[in-house]
């Protein structure tokens, strides 16, 4: 059986789920209290029981012009992007932009439905109820062809 992780990456916290085949077995957020780039470190080294890991698929920032968004605060998340990567030395390795697993629909709407898509025994392996976990959840769907993008 394969084993997926998605992670939707943050400065010091990340949004991890855990796929067995086409399985959700765990989702969290994790999250350090030391500073970045320290508590990126650790935050990496946190999921190093996770592994090992078939493939690992991780949400890659993007910058989108005519954003506020300092291009530099993206920065960060490629760096966990890195850290994470390596520790848990997958033996494949995909990215994906947000716009295309979850389209450019409602932050709210896209929860709703990767909810809906995940079985009573999926939802209960989810830790919390937070955004980046929702997210990490997403991409893993997204990726095995349990959820569609958008619009």
């Amino acid at each position: 059986m394969t084993t997926l992780i998605a992670v939707d990456p943050g400065k010091c916290y990340v949004g991890v789920a855990k796929f067995d085949g086409q399985t959700l077995v765990y989702a969290d957020t994790v999250r350090s209290r030391k500073p970045w780039p320290q508590g990126a470190y650790d935050v990496a080294e946190k999921l190093r029981p996770l592994a090992p890991v078939d493939e690992l698929v991780f949400e890659f920032p993007v910058i989108y012009p005519k954003k506020t968004r300092s291009p530099n605060d993206l920065l960060p998340l490629c760096f966990a992007d890195g850290l994470i990567t390596a520790v848990l030395a997958a033996k494949e390795y995909s990215a994906v932009d947000p716009a295309r697993w979850k389209g450019t629909i409602d932050p709210d709407i896209v929860i709703t439905r990767i909810k809906a898509a995940l079985s009573p025994q999926e939802h209960a392996a989810c830790r919390n109820d937070d955004h980046n976990q929702w997210d990490a959840v997403g991409i893993g769907l997204w990726k095995i062809k349990r959820l569609h993008a958008g619009r």
